[in-house]
């Protein structure tokens, strides 16, 4: 490990070796339905392997029949591979979602369908599986062929193969294994994340380009090449999700998150809180925890 000085504050420079192991068990985002567990969505976590850039495989087994329905879908700074499984021998169909910085809802049609599998990728990981650049990728919905066409092309038959929700993980995970390319894997992004997840996305970009020897240009290139979006964009995201994973632990306090994330007070915590959810951060909360309650 070695350090860099920058205006007075001291940053742990570390191996992107060591990254790989420890950021995924640091930083794991939540969507706006965390706790959901049911017949609609269902969430497998990757074999070890693959944890450092898998968040998690998700989806439903087929065939699922359900009544039309709008799903809020907030900012986790994760991007999705999702496939469909049609009934009758219908092609599976491919898409790509990139990173989203603001929420939406996801009208679910009704009738009978045949079942979804997805595959969550951490930001940082998706480089090294695409075959393209994912510049402009932000908000975006792309036919999956058209960024992983060999990856798509290999997924479809698994997706037949295997009925279940965990059958499709595990032969998933097997293939994403054997697709992935380290050698893609940018050292100073990854860098960069670290250090924006150390000071809890509340690090400005100048002194972080200086800790990691590169402009602050050559930083926002990297950043729209790999994940899609500026850095900065990327900071305020990690904070509100890493704020957003602090609001449903037990002993969440409000003036302790406004110290903690480094808002100026707790009415500029609460916008851009609800900037990105929509709704406020005690009503976020209460959406949540309605599934548990469901569950039980």
């Amino acid at each position: 490990m070695t350090t860099a000085v920058a205006h007075d504050i001291i940053y742990l420079i570390m191996p992107a070796e060591v990254i790989f192991v420890e950021f995924h068990q640091l930083y794991r985002p939540l969507t706006a339905h965390p706790f959901q567990d049911n017949a609609l969505y269902r969430e497998i976590p990757p074999a070890p392997a693959l944890a450092p850039w898998v968040r998690c495989f998700w989806g439903t087994d087929c065939p699922v029949t359900q009544d039309p329905g709008r799903t809020l879908v907030t900012p986790d700074t994760c991007m999705d591979l999702i496939l469909e499984i049609q009934q009758a021998g219908a092609p599976v169909t491919c898409r790509f979602c990139g990173i989203n910085d603001r929420s939406f809802e996801s009208v679910s049609p009704g009738g009978h369908l045949g079942s979804i599998f997805g595959i969550r990728f951490y930001p940082w990981a998706v480089a090294l599986f695409c075959e393209d650049s994912l510049a402009n990728s932000k908000n975006g919905i792309f036919p999956g062929e058209s960024l992983f066409p060999r990856l798509c092309r290999e997924l479809a038959p698994i997706m037949e193969t295997h009925p279940t929700l965990e059958g499709r993980a595990q032969a998933a995970g097997a293939l994403l294994l054997s697709h992935m390319h380290l050698d893609r894997c940018s050292e100073t992004l990854l860098q960069a994340s670290w250090e924006l997840l150390r000071s809890r996305g509340s690090l400005r970009m100048a002194p972080l380009s200086r800790s990691l020897h590169v402009s602050t240009r050559q930083l926002e290139r990297l950043f729209q090449t790999h994940m899609g979006l500026s850095p900065k964009t990327f900071a305020c995201l990690m904070r509100y999700q890493l704020l957003w994973c602090d609001a449903l632990c037990p002993g969440f306090h409000i003036q302790d998150a406004v110290f903690r994330y480094g808002f100026t007070d707790q009415a500029h915590l609460l916008h851009d809180f609800k900037k990105f959810h929509t709704m406020t951060l005690s009503q976020a909360q209460a959406h949540a925890w309605k599934d548990v309650g469901f569950l039980q």
